[in-house]
């Protein structure tokens, strides 16, 4: 088969993405685990563009958000980096353009795989 355009490889990552706008009930409960040092600046440099990707876990004995992974990846490296045996909130800065129009849209994943450990 022929290699793919650039915009076939963009039609493909955008089909690839789920949104789960999620729900809200009187029944939830939060947790307040405060973000070490190194989640908050993880944080804020995809805030600021000088890296696209963070990720994030829990520490359940220190009842604390630590940073997991970060750094400058494609679309197409996301999924690859969600872990298959551990929760994590990632935060991805996914820039690309839609009819000529040039977008950065922040991107929220949770994933919690069924073979997480239940805390």
């Amino acid at each position: 088969a022929a290699p793919l355009t650039a915009s076939e490889v963009h039609y493909q990552a955008e089909a690839l993405q789920v949104v789960d706008h999620g729900s809200a009930t009187q029944y939830v409960h939060s947790v307040a685990f405060p973000l070490s040092d190194d989640a908050k600046n993880a944080l804020t440099a995809v805030g600021t563009g000088s890296q696209n990707f963070t990720q994030l876990s829990v520490d359940p004995n220190a009842e604390t958000i630590e940073l997991a992974d970060s750094g400058n990846i494609s679309i197409g490296e996301l999924q690859g980096k969600l872990s298959d045996s551990e929760p994590r909130f990632t935060f991805f800065k996914f820039s690309h353009t839609h009819e000529g129009e040039s977008f950065d849209s922040n991107l929220f994943v949770y994933s919690c795989p069924n073979a997480s450990p239940v805390k």
